[in-house]
């Protein structure tokens, strides 16, 4: 498994506007992707929105931080204080390898994914206007990082081995 810790953590972000997280202190392996894991904390807001689980690639910039959406699969969160493990059908299985990210963004402006703050990088886009990123298309990021580590992680197998 790549990722961090999906399990609860001491907080979630209860009203930080609609944003695109992408983890930049978790490099993936070779491979394909089989499984998304994600903790949502016990959100309080009474709102349960869906999240894009998403794949980024980092694009060489001197200007800015940016990164392209590879791939996302939307789902629905319909239960707080969980562990969801997403399994991939065939067709939305993709090949991964050592540079890619993982992230995620949340459909309304509560982000109910467990997190803790740390040592950690995890870059972040607001999203205006509901203009939700859009696979292949590449996109700037906030420069600063927030500290924060979220609770999702993926499953990878290359072949022989899943990781």
């Amino acid at each position: 498994m790549y990722g961090n810790n999906a399990t609860a953590g001491t907080s979630y972000l209860p009203s930080f506007g609609k944003k695109v997280w992408v983890d930049a202190d978790v490099m993936l392996a070779r491979g394909t992707l089989e499984k998304y894991f994600v903790y949502v904390h016990n959100v309080t807001t009474g709102l349960l929105p869906y999240l894009r689980l998403q794949i980024w690639t980092p694009v060489h910039s001197d200007m800015e931080t940016r990164y392209r959406l590879k791939w996302q699969k939307e789902v629905a969160i319909t239960e707080v204080d969980r562990l969801y493990e997403f399994e991939l059908k065939p067709s939305e299985k993709i090949a991964v390898t050592e540079y890619d990210l993982i992230g995620f963004c949340s459909e309304e402006d509560v982000t109910p994914v467990s997190m803790r703050y740390g040592e950690h990088r995890t870059y972040f886009r607001a999203i205006e206007n509901d203009e939700f990123p859009i696979v292949w298309r590449a996109y700037g990021f906030d420069p600063v990082p927030l500290p924060a580590v979220f609770s999702i992680a993926v499953e990878i197998s290359n072949g022989r081995n899943t990781l």
